[in-house]
């Protein structure tokens, strides 16, 4: 009963804060306001994603405790930027590149653990993602008539979420039959050549059709990848279905890059909030290999380092943050980008030989 009385009072609590801030944007109609809602949803997001990942054995009147700690402090936090100025809850906002990232890291999750409540998050935050984008990046404020509209929106990522609250307070783990029904019975690593020949191939017919010599797409694409193979290196234990769930989170990036790629056609802050990312991801996870490097003492993760910061030195800085003018126009060629490619690919072969290293300590 206790269970029950403490979730409800959370609800309640979040559905009286979300309340309030929507009731001064429908009042006073400032865009700043529009700015504080979106981003104490946005911290609510990031905090749902923290809960559940460190909730191990955090009773739920704790966990309740915690939950409505942070919505209140949230709540304060915009009120109180608001009345400090626009300029600091645009401050906040910032932190919607991490939002991206728990996107992206929750989908890997997803595959590698097999829990539903991971994919379920992916597919709430990511929409929102856009929504927030498409509402807070552009300097003309939505008109009055939108506001409707706004809040009807705030109201559906409001009842989404309180889902997602109840699966953090239970932990649950509903799984995918189809990734622990249907196991791989032989080496099928053609398909993944091939769908990784055919991704690339779709990518660059895309940037040759709309001749970005600069090959952006490519580049997202490859960053993303990266980071998938430390995600998947890094747990230390068998991995069922590991091609399988590889060639999904290839997939799922591609159409994810696609959505943000065809988007920045109409509205070009789509596109530019992916560059903002990707500039700095390269050297974050450089780092972050380098720490494993001293901590396991491993060959892989001096060489994935290695790759990361020639990638982001050689690739993602010239072509997204500009050279100087009188050093000439830097141009990618299609060779540089399949030597990438190549070098990319043989980060797989220590990846597989663990994989297969661990499932020989399991049988």
């Amino acid at each position: 009963m206790k269970r029950s009385i403490g979730y409800y009072f959370l609800i309640v609590i979040k559905f009286f804060l979300i309340s309030c801030l929507i009731y001064q944007l429908a009042i006073k109609g400032t865009y700043m306001y529009y700015k504080g809602v979106t981003a104490f949803i946005l911290l609510e997001l990031l905090e749902i994603f923290i809960f559940y990942k460190l909730n191990k054995n955090v009773n739920n009147l704790k966990l309740n405790f915690y939950f409505l700690s942070s919505l209140i402090l949230n709540f304060f936090l915009i009120n109180y930027f608001y009345y400090l100025g626009e300029k600091y809850i645009e401050i906040l906002l910032f932190l919607s590149p991490l939002l991206f990232f728990a996107v992206v890291y929750s989908f890997l999750l997803f595959l590698i653990e097999e829990n539903l409540f991971y994919f379920k998050y992916t597919l709430i935050s990511f929409s929102y993602l856009l929504f927030l984008i498409y509402l807070t990046v552009p300097i003309i404020p939505p008109k009055k008539e939108e506001i409707g509209y706004i809040i009807g929106i705030f109201y559906i990522v409001y009842v989404l979420m309180i889902f997602l609250f109840k699966e953090v307070e239970k932990r649950n783990k509903n799984k995918l039959l189809i990734f622990i029904n249907k196991e791989e019975k032989s080496n099928k690593k053609h398909v993944f050549n091939i769908i990784r020949i055919l991704i690339y191939s779709l990518l660059f017919y895309i940037s040759i059709r709309y001749r970005d010599i600069h090959y952006k797409i490519i580049l997202f694409f490859i960053t993303f990848e990266l980071f998938g193979i430390m995600i998947f290196y890094k747990k230390n234990f068998f991995i069922k279905n590991l091609m399988k769930k590889i060639e999904l989170y290839l997939l799922f990036n591609f159409f994810q890059i696609l959505i943000f790629y065809y988007l920045g056609k109409i509205r070009e802050e789509f596109f530019v909030f992916t560059e903002a990312i990707i500039m700095f991801l390269p050297f974050f996870l450089a780092l972050l290999s380098l720490i494993y490097l001293l901590i396991k003492k491993m060959k892989f993760y001096l060489i994935y380092s290695l790759i990361l910061l020639l990638w982001g030195l050689f690739f993602i800085m010239p072509n997204l943050a500009g050279i100087p003018p009188e050093l000439g126009e830097y141009k990618l060629s299609i060779l540089h980008i399949f030597i990438a490619c190549i070098i990319v690919s043989y980060l797989y072969i220590p990846l597989f030989r663990k994989n297969e290293k661990y499932r020989s300590k399991e049988i």
